[in-house]
């Protein structure tokens, strides 16, 4: 068996080297590429900062990863899903949890029990952000490079240069009463709700939950509608989304039990 292809520091390189070391595993199935590079590689394709050549070359292999998971055989996938379990949650970004939602809906054997098991690990932690790293300036010969403090915290500045100091930030000073901190309740109410949003996301919800007997497992709706909501909603998270399911449910379009959701109408449980 041959050794799978492991690229590190992805999330922190800077973009030029990783346009030299993703050029190998851009051009790999994903049984060569260990679950760790392949997790951040399509958490890249989510960064619009990056150079438009290399993120034109991870959206197609995003597009082309799709395609091999819906190929997998049950066991295949089954051995996928217990090797990204094994990585930690936040590195399963929106994009790779979108794509096992939708394998787990379309499979019914121990692989979709396998891909929802990781998905439901996962769901209570938010995907971790890429912080891509900052290429070294080039140095023409016979030039000295000026002095940074905050690259180099630990040396001394230059003699005769003070480096100017941090203002101290004010602490902001909290409820004291007990009436005060009743009212800082009140307030923290959402009051920021955007109902085009809540609108979106109910019927989005219904249409997925349609024609579905069983109902989906409350991970799976989540994470499919989030990835859904992207293009209109970018910043939508899953509370907000599960608020406006529990919203359905006390006006009664949806039933919620053991963990699944499931439109009114349909048989109970």
């Amino acid at each position: 068996m041959s050794r799978l292809v492991k690229i590190p520091n992805v999330r922190t390189s800077d973009p030029v080297m990783l346009e030299i070391n993703l050029q190998d595993p851009l051009r790999r199935p994903v049984s060569q590429i260990s679950p760790e590079t392949l997790a951040d590689m399509i958490a890249l394709a989510e960064v619009e900062t990056l150079p438009k050549a290399l993120l034109r070359s991870l959206t197609t292999f995003r597009t082309r990863v799709g395609n091999e998971l819906s190929n997998l055989p049950e066991v295949d996938m089954v051995e996928f899903a217990d090797a990204l379990a094994k990585l930690d949650a936040g590195r399963v970004c929106e994009g790779l949890r979108a794509q096992l939602s939708g394998e787990a809906e379309r499979r019914d054997g121990k692989d979709a029990a396998a891909l929802t098991a990781l998905l439901e690990s996962a769901a209570d932690t938010e995907p971790a952000p890429i912080t891509l790293g900052t290429a070294a300036p080039r140095i023409v010969q016979g030039e000295t490079p000026a002095y940074n403090p905050e690259r180099f915290p630990g040396k001394r500045a230059e003699p005769g240069v003070k480096a100017p100091r941090k203002p101290r930030a004010r602490k902001a000073a909290g409820p004291t009463s007990a009436s005060d901190k009743a009212t800082a309740r009140v307030n923290r109410v959402d009051t920021s709700r955007d109902p085009q949003q809540d609108a979106w996301v109910k019927e989005a919800a219904m249409e997925r939950l349609a024609g579905k007997g069983n109902g989906l497992l409350e991970t799976v709706l989540v994470a499919g509608l989030r990835h859904r909501a992207q293009s209109e909603f970018p910043s939508i998270t899953p509370k907000e989304i599960t608020a406006v399911l529990s919203l359905l449910k006390d006006e009664g379009m949806v039933h919620y039990s053991a963990g699944r959701w499931k439109a009114a109408g349909a048989r109970s449980w």
